[in-house]
C-alpha cells in the first residue's frame, strides 16, 4: 500500500503547487476605492438639468390699467410697451375702461387686446417687426 500512498501524497502535492500557482498569478487585491462624500453625489434622474434664467422665460411686464381711454390710444400705448413701430390706417371708435392688476407677456397681452378689440370688430395683427 506504500505505493498508493505517495501516488495521493503526489497528487495532493501537485493540487497545492497548482491552487499556489495560481494564487501567485492573481493579481493582489486592492482596497475599493472610498465612496465619494454625500455632497458630491448627484442623484440619478430620468429628466436633464434644465437652467431657468430671465432670458429663457418671457417677460411679464405689460399691464392694462385703462380708464375711459380712446381704442387707438390703447393700441398705441399697447405697441409703445412692446416696443413695436404701429402702421395702422384704422381709427377705432369708442374708449375702453379696464384695469388688471396682474402683468402679461407680451403673447398675452396681445391675445388680451385682440379680445377687447374684437368688440369692435378689428383686430391687431403682427408683420414681422411691426403691428
Amino acid at each position: 500500500m506504500k505505493p498508493i500512498r505517495s501516488v495521493l501524497f503526489g497528487a495532493c502535492l501537485l493540487a497545492g503547487l497548482t491552487l499556489g500557482a495560481q494564487d501567485a498569478a492573481r493579481p493582489p487585491a486592492t482596497n475599493p476605492p472610498a465612496p465619494p462624500p454625500p455632497s458630491a453625489v448627484k442623484p440619478e434622474s430620468s429628466k436633464p438639468d434644465v437652467i431657468v434664467s430671465a432670458k429663457t422665460a418671457p417677460a411679464r411686464d405689460i399691464r392694462f390699467q385703462f380708464d375711459g381711454i380712446p381704442y387707438s390710444d390703447v393700441v398705441e400705448r399697447f405697441a409703445q410697451m412692446a416696443g413695436r413701430p404701429l402702421l395702422s390706417d384704422t381709427n377705432v371708435v369708442g374708449s375702453l375702461t379696464y384695469d388688471d392688476p396682474n402683468a402679461y407677456t407680451y403673447n398675452e397681452a396681445l391675445d388680451t387686446l385682440n379680445l377687447m378689440l374684437a368688440m369692435q370688430g378689428v383686430m391687431l395683427l403682427e408683420d414681422g417687426n411691426n403691428l
